[in-house]
């Protein structure tokens, strides 16, 4: 399994993001990313090979959504449906 700076380093996560609410998305795709890391059935928002191959590999507004959630087992759990 990639390691979080990993993933966020070829996602290009930090890229482009010069605003307040940009900065602000970026820290919920990572708190959403680092809760999402190897859990099954999460392929389709996070996918880990297509990220290692250099690809974009997740949906990235959908991830800033989910790391509004607090409640981490929430989180994933929505993740999942």
């Amino acid at each position: 399994m990639p390691e979080l700076r990993e993933v966020c380093k070829k996602s290009h996560l930090f890229d482009r993001n010069d605003s307040l609410s940009g900065k602000r998305n970026v820290l919920y795709k990572h708190r959403a990313i680092s809760a999402l890391l190897g859990v099954p059935g999460v392929v389709w928002l996070l996918n880990e090979t297509t990220i290692d191959a250099g690809r974009c590999g997740m949906k990235r507004t959908l991830l800033a959504e989910l790391g509004r959630i607090k409640n981490v087992d929430e989180l994933r759990a929505v993740a999942r449906e």
